[in-house]
């Protein structure tokens, strides 16, 4: 079931790149609808809140990786589904809503999931990333790379990142803090 799910998520990703697709849903969509399946591993009563994570998360990743690569692939003339609207005022501020917003739907799905061990950890999976991704300037997004590096240790246990380096986190955190969170 997962791998047949993976397949045509996959394919269908790739007709939308091969296009140029611009639909952010559509092609983030796929790739959350991937992640969707992966995380339904079970199809039980969780299935609800478990491929809401999925689906949040991979739109997520997907667009975070586009973001990312933007500046890359537009001297490259590669694909990028951003490439039209960087180029509009208020990007900065849309990907930042959008962001948020994938990553907000993530924690609520989570919120309502019966766990009882490393919740802490689970929750810097998800909350971090906030935590960590708007500089106080308006127009640029910081720490891309601090997100990738601290959800990995999150996910593989080797440290909670709040506490990894005392120092620069919480200089790095007073930088890109969001007050709202």
């Amino acid at each position: 079931r997962q791998c047949s799910a993976i397949r045509t998520c996959l394919d269908r990703l790739a007709e939308y790149e091969a296009a140029g697709s611009e639909d952010l849903d559509a092609v983030s969509g796929c790739f959350g609808e991937l992640m969707a399946e992966l995380f339904d591993y079970r199809q039980d009563h969780w299935s609800p809140e478990l491929r809401s994570i999925g689906f949040h998360l991979g739109k997520f990743i997907y667009l975070l990786d586009a973001y990312d690569d933007l500046e890359h692939d537009q001297r490259k003339g590669a694909y990028n589904p951003l490439k039209a609207l960087s180029q509009q005022p208020g990007y900065e501020e849309e990907m930042k809503e959008i962001f948020e917003l994938l990553l907000a739907q993530c924690a609520q799905s989570f919120e309502r999931l019966p766990c009882v061990e490393d919740t802490d950890l689970l929750r810097n999976i998800f909350l971090l990333p906030r935590l960590y991704l708007f500089s106080g300037r308006e127009t640029e997004i910081c720490g891309l790379s601090e997100i990738r590096s601290c959800v990995w240790k999150s996910a593989s246990g080797l440290s909670p990142c709040l506490t990894a380096d005392r120092n620069r986190t919480s200089s790095y955190m007073n930088k890109c803090f969001i007050p709202h969170v």
